[in-house]
């Protein structure tokens, strides 16, 4: 192992690594899991140094669609130069975003909707009760848990089922008459990026934030902040700056140089 990686797991700079073996007839390989919370995002930069410092040097690459949209459910920063056919998965260094380290703090603001719901119940008939109750965590579940919970987000690295996406500001407000339909797509997560500063504003984190539910009435936009762990709401028709409108190079600045750039 490398020593500086060594030291970096002995600080406590990394959350933790996991190493899986993969042992089939013809190859035997390991994959290497490191996980970094929001407290060790300001490491980053000392991973990546290690990372080049060992022949891999880092050059992002957020895959881009004709329509606007950028993919984020495994980003590569690094790709083992070796030829691969079109439909071959590369081989290399990705990251992804995960809920996982924070997705629990947002059990009181999803139970706070709930509630609110369960107290709009008027009816004193049990089996009509029931049929709301169900409603309400059939709701629940799609608007928000199916959205959120990492077991989506990590299916969308393994398998590619479902495919997460960051979109600019300017995209959300040319594609608003058909957000509300495309955020019932279930083989698809939408987010924008918003930018969080850590260790004392020294470090510019890439934020996604979730995008739950769109309102055309009011132009809100509902959204669960990946790293804050909470539920936001963003006004479309004020044109929020908080929104980036270039996640693409937001993601690659950070993930390149350990810290995006306002």
């Amino acid at each position: 192992m490398d020593a500086d990686f060594q030291s970096m797991l002995i600080s406590g700079k990394v959350g933790g690594i996991k190493i899986f073996l993969f042992d089939y007839p013809n190859t035997r390989h390991k994959w290497l899991t490191i996980y970094m919370p929001v407290s060790s995002l300001p490491y980053y930069k000392e991973l990546i140094n290690i990372f080049e410092k060992n022949g891999m040097p880092i050059n992002p690459q957020v895959d881009t669609y004709l329509d606007g949209k950028y993919e984020i459910s495994r980003i590569y920063i690094y790709t083992y130069p070796e030829p691969y056919e079109e439909n071959q998965q590369r081989k290399g260094v990705f990251v992804r975003y995960s809920p996982y380290f924070t997705a629990q703090a947002c059990i009181p603001d999803i139970g706070k909707i709930v509630n609110d719901m369960l107290m709009n119940i008027k009816t004193k008939d049990p089996n009509q009760n029931k049929i709301y109750i169900k409603n309400i965590s059939d709701f629940i579940e799609r608007t928000y848990w199916s959205k959120i919970r990492d077991d989506r987000w990590r299916d969308a690295e393994d398998t590619g089922h479902t495919r997460i996406f960051a979109v600019s500001r300017s995209w959300l407000s040319e594609n608003e008459r058909i957000l509300d339909y495309l955020l019932h797509d279930p083989s698809s997560i939408y987010t924008f990026i918003t930018l969080k500063e850590i260790d004392d504003g020294r470090t510019i984190v890439p934020d996604p934030n979730i995008i739950l539910s769109y309102d055309w009435n009011t132009k809100q936009l509902e959204a669960y902040d990946l790293l804050n762990a909470k539920i936001v709401k963003y006004n479309l028709s004020n044109e929020d700056t908080r929104i980036s409108d270039h996640p693409k190079e937001r993601l690659e600045q950070f993930l390149k140089n350990g810290t995006a750039y306002p």
